[in-house]
C-alpha cells in the first residue's frame, strides 16, 4: 500500500528543518471533535430525530397502523445511517490526513483529504491567535493573518475559522491538548516578538484554559498580538507538499 506522507523525513513536514529552527509541537485533530463542530453530526442528528417524529406524527394523523409507523421511521433511520456515516468518515479522514506543527519560527499546516497541502504561516505574518474551548475538552486556536496578507477561505476549509470569509484565520481545529498547544505557540510567538523589535506586541499573557471550567464555547485572546511588520513574511501554501523554509 502505498502512503502519500511515506516521504516525510519528519511526520507534516515535507523537508528537514532549517539550522537554527527546532520543531515545539505537532498534533492532529480529534475526529469525534470535527464529526461534532466541523460537520455538525449532532445538529444532522437532532434533524433527522425531529424528522422522525414527524414522520410518526404524520402517520398517526392520517390513520396509519404500527407497521405503518415502523416503515416511515425505518426509512428516516436508513437515510440517517447513510447521512451521519458519511460525516463522520469525512471527519475520520480529515483527522487522519492532517498534522499541525508549531516551531521556533512559525506554524505548519499539512492538510488535504485529496491533494495534500502544506500551508506555512510564519510568526511575522501572525496577527493574532485566539483559542476557543469546547465543553468536551477540545478546541480551536485561530490564527489572524496581518494586513495585507491573505489565504483564500476555500483552499484552507475546513482549517480555518468558521464564517470568517472575508477575512480568513487559519486554525488549527478540534485539538485534544488543546491547552498545551495554545501554551507552547504563546511562548513561541512571545519569544519571537522579543527577538524582533520590530515587531512591537500588543499583548503577551500566556492563558491557562482548564478543561471543563466553560459550560459554553469561548474565544479568548491567546498571547503576543502582533503588528505587522514593514516587510512581512507572506503566508503561503503550495499544493506540492513542499514546505519552505522561513529565516
Amino acid at each position: 500500500m502505498i502512503d502519500e506522507y511515506e516521504n516525510e523525513k519528519i511526520k507534516g513536514l515535507p523537508q528537514d528543518l532549517p539550522t537554527g529552527e527546532a520543531l515545539l509541537w505537532q498534533g492532529s485533530p480529534d475526529w469525534r471533535s470535527l464529526f461534532r463542530h466541523m460537520v455538525h453530526g449532532y445538529k444532522v442528528a437532532a434533524y433527522f430525530a425531529l424528522l422522525g417524529l414527524w414522520s410518526m406524527m404524520s402517520t398517526l394523523n392520517d390513520g396509519g397502523n404500527a407497521g405503518d409507523i415502523l416503515l416511515g421511521l425505518g426509512r428516516v433511520l436508513f437515510a440517517a445511517s447513510i447521512g451521519l456515516g458519511l460525516l463522520a468518515v469525512i471527519a475520520k479522514i480529515t483527522a487522519r490526513t492532517t498534522v499541525y506543527s508549531i516551531t521556533s519560527r512559525r506554524v505548519v499546516m499539512r492538510i488535504g483529504m485529496v491533494l495534500p497541502m502544506t500551508v506555512n504561516l510564519p510568526y511575522r505574518a501572525i496577527g493574532s491567535a485566539d483559542v476557543k474551548n469546547y465543553t468536551d475538552g477540545t478546541g480551536d486556536i485561530a490564527l489572524g493573518i496581518s494586513s495585507g496578507d491573505r489565504l483564500a477561505y476555500l483552499h484552507v476549509w475546513p482549517h480555518v475559522r468558521p464564517w470568517r470569509i472575508n477575512n480568513p484565520e487559519p486554525a488549527l481545529r478540534s485539538l485534544p491538548d488543546v491547552q498545551k498547544a495554545s501554551h507552547i505557540l504563546g511562548t513561541a510567538l512571545a519569544a519571537f516578538a522579543a527577538s524582533n523589535p520590530q515587531i512591537k506586541p500588543a499583548a503577551a499573557r500566556m492563558p491557562l484554559f482548564p478543561v471543563g471550567r466553560t459550560k459554553t464555547p469561548s474565544a479568548e485572546p491567546l498571547a503576543a498580538r502582533t503588528a505587522a511588520s514593514s516587510a512581512p513574511d507572506k503566508p503561503r501554501h503550495r499544493n506540492t507538499g513542499m514546505a519552505e523554509a522561513h529565516a
